[in-house]
């Protein structure tokens, strides 16, 4: 196919050869955060015959700025995403007419469905691995600003395109593509300076069609918004201190009053974020009310670009500036009965929307996907630990679905765990420990949010008391030591057997008893012990034993009993007493003495 086929107003690059197509059609659409659309159609000398070896590859529009040859241009560039036969054209036997969707690289993203959890890194840093994973190009320009570094944020089953637009538009960013001759850039942008004057950056708007490209349309609009916003949200390391965002503006409809929108957003310490959510909620809704709805015929605007008025049929507005955040373009050249490009039927108009200069570029926010209801999850920590806990008695723990985790101390954030009872300093109190399964709740349903509720036994984990038999009968608490084994635990137990009702408490070392005031016990039976080892008893004032039958003491060695004051031994009216003195009284009706020896001195 010739190159004069090929007019200087539109022209395709593709891995067919720089003039094996010839485009005869051209529709974009763009806007801020969002994937641009390219369609396109042409036409081919011969059929195409392998249709599949173009999907993916890179090709590069380029539209003509001017009406003649050699004039400067502008190129769309992106991947060809689905391409299909139109039949025959109908000045050729050989040649076909096609039409073909080209969009950007990050369009990837869209098909990727993932779960997975980033910590300590910027939306931005964020952005740009996971985009990076699919080859599409970032720039910044962020303008002095610094995205907050959040410390833990989760991508659950959420495509890779919607989580990044979330986290990018939740820190009040946003971003548009910029076209070069065989590639393009995503352009993530924290401000309207981000936006560049366009190629035609001094415009003209006329609404009759005469002279040279102009705004043909250009519709101002105005709307009632909310006027004020606040949002709360909880912070657990100071829960008496509210943690809450508010911002009045001054939309138009003020005579609606000022109603005020609420929102409370769980367990955050939203004052750390680097913008603050109720003014971008307010400044969001303001933009909406401030577009401009706009028709031309030129052909260097798009969007991230810039704009000003030279002539206006009405009057030069104040600022006399406006950015460009949405845009549809088509353009057309019809094929003469040859197949050539129709040197005179060239057709451009676009529709766009733009803001004015003097208003900032704020994203809408965007919802997480909610996970409504719990989850299990296995408590991590590091490498030889079994117990891995911050001073809130927070631990970390490995989601099933996370496929990136390494099972450690840097598995997730660290996770509150509910208690059956928490006071300032009393309470209960129960860790869980690396390998156990948690049950996991998400406040709000928000997964960057994980509560530990509970905890749940499992193949590896097994019930401390068999199910069998009077076993199910069995309840309570049983520990395992520290670095022990199985037969290393304290114990609590109780068994609802009936006629063997028993509570059994172990203490695997040591067993310490503090009463602050009196200890009343009754046995309605017997009682029996046994002491290994040494016995002690410490009264401080008095001790009162009564037997009602009879006592035995049998002691194998030595029996001493020491009293300050004196001893006394009474049975009926025979009485011994022995004083500190050293004075011995002996009382009784009769009084013998047997020994083989008696000796008085």
């Amino acid at each position: 196919m010739g190159k004069e086929l090929q007019h200087h107003f539109l022209k395709i690059q593709s891995p067919l050869g720089q003039d094996a197509l010839v485009l005869e059609r051209l529709d974009v659409s763009e806007g801020l955060s969002r994937l641009f659309n390219i369609q396109v159609g042409f036409f081919a000398n011969s059929r195409i015959s392998d249709l599949d070896s173009l999907v993916g590859e890179n090709v590069t529009v380029s539209l003509g700025l001017g009406d003649k040859a050699g004039a400067k241009e502008r190129y769309f560039n992106g991947h060809v995403l689905s391409i299909s036969e139109l039949g025959k054209a109908q000045h050729s036997d050989e040649g076909q007419r096609y039409q073909a969707v080209i969009v950007p690289r990050a369009w990837s993203a869209t098909r990727r469905v993932n779960c997975r959890v980033f910590q300590n890194m910027t939306s931005v840093d964020i952005a740009k691995k996971v985009l990076g994973e699919h080859s599409q190009a970032i720039e910044e320009s962020l303008k002095s600003f610094s995205p907050y570094t959040l410390p833990y944020c989760v991508q659950y089953q959420e495509s890779d395109w919607d989580f990044v637009c979330r986290i990018l538009a939740n820190d009040g960013l946003f971003f548009f593509f910029k076209h070069a001759k065989g590639s393009h850039k995503l352009v993530i942008a924290s401000s309207a300076k981000a936006f560049e004057p366009a190629a035609e950056k001094e415009v003209i708007f006329r609404t009759k069609k005469k002279g040279e490209a102009h705004i043909s349309r250009w519709l101002v609009s105005s709307q009632a918004a909310t006027a004020k916003w606040l949002d709360r949200a909880y912070n657990y390391s100071a829960p008496n201190d509210r943690v809450d965002e508010k911002t009045d503006g001054k939309p138009a409809g003020d005579k609606f009053g000022k109603q005020e929108a609420f929102y409370y957003h769980g367990e955050e310490n939203r004052a750390l974020e680097s913008k603050s959510r109720a003014k971008q909620h307010l400044s969001a809704q303001i933009n909406d009310t401030s577009l401009i709805e706009a028709r031309s015929d030129l052909r260097s605007l798009g969007v991230g670009l810039s704009f000003g008025f030279k002539e206006h049929e009405d009057k030069i507005p104040s600022p006399n500036e406006f950015n460009i955040v949405e845009m549809t373009l088509t353009a057309r050249v019809p094929l003469n009965s040859d197949g050539a490009s129709g040197a005179n039927a060239f057709q451009f108009a676009n529709a766009f929307q733009c803001m004015p200069g003097d208003k900032d570029i704020v994203p809408k926010r965007r919802a997480k996907p909610l996970i409504p209801g719990i989850q299990t999850a296995t408590v991590t920590g590091k490498s030889g630990e079994e117990i891995h806990v911050d001073k809130d008695g927070r631990i970390k723990v490995q989601f099933h679905w996370d496929r990136e985790g390494k099972n450690n101390d840097e598995s997730s954030c660290y996770v509150r765990v509910a208690h059956p009872w928490a006071g300032a300093g009393f309470g209960a109190q129960f860790i869980p420990r690396v390998g156990e399964e948690v049950v996991i709740a998400f406040l709000n349903g928000d997964p960057d949010q994980p509560l530990v509720t509970g905890a749940v036994y499992n193949g590896t984990h097994n019930l401390p008391y068999s199910t069998d038999g009077d076993g199910k009968n069995r309840y309570g608490i049983k520990t395992q030591t520290v670095k022990g084994g199985a037969s290393n635990y304290n114990e609590l137990q109780f068994d609802d057997t009936k006629g063997k009702e028993l509570v059994n408490v172990q203490a695997e070392k040591d067993m310490k008893l503090l009463i602050k005031n009196d200890q009343i016990f009754e046995i309605k039976n017997d009682r029996s012990g046994k002491v290994l080892n040494d016995d002690s008893l410490n009264v401080t004032n008095n001790q009162t034993v009564k037997i009602d039958g009879d006592q035995k003491i049998t002691v194998a060695k030595t029996i001493t009993l020491d009293g300050g004051t004196s001893i006394t031994l009474k049975c009926g009216g025979a009485k011994i007493e022995m004083k500190s003195s050293g004075e011995i009284s002996i009382k009784g009706s009769v009084i013998t003495l047997k020994g083989s020896q008696i000796k008085l001195n």
